[in-house]
């Protein structure tokens, strides 16, 4: 497999997006499971170094991605992330809303809170304050504006 080929399979044709940094992933997680993050993460980065291939390494990062979307913050934030619009609906994942089913927001409501164009919100990562089915005070995570 070629280095491009590989790097395909990543969020628009980069290795790895900005919140999948090693030390994004770690925030988000809990004392248990950031224990087996840097397990897994040093047993990559030493896989990485003597095969010279990075895919495992994305490999890993990507599934503990995964498990860091799911997780409370530690400030007890709820990580959000819009993956599309219909409308003025916002199509949300959040660690109680994943699949088929999306936490369904008004659009404006979560643009207006990051002042941010509705239309630039599909592909963003937020964090919001609430439960399940009351999410609010939504904040931009990495804005690239700045």
């Amino acid at each position: 497999m070629t280095a491009e080929h590989g790097y395909a399979k990543f969020e628009h044709g980069f290795p790895l997006p900005a919140h999948a940094s090693p030390a994004a992933i770690r925030a988000c997680l809990d004392a248990g499971d950031i224990e087996r993050f840097d397990r897994d993460y040093a047993a990559a980065l030493e896989g990485a170094r003597e095969s010279l291939d990075l895919t495992g390494l994305f490999d890993t990062l990507t599934q503990w991605r995964h498990t860091a979307d799911r997780a409370l913050l530690p400030d007890g934030r709820v990580p959000v992330r819009c993956v599309l619009l219909f409308g003025d609906e916002a199509r949300l994942v959040t660690p109680w809303h994943l699949g088929r089913d999306l936490l369904r927001l008004p659009a404006s409501v979560i643009a207006r809170a990051c002042d941010m164009p509705p239309n630039e919100l599909p592909g963003r990562y937020f964090t919001a304050a609430g439960g399940r089915d009351d999410l609010h005070d939504f904040r931009l995570v990495n804005d690239p504006r700045l």
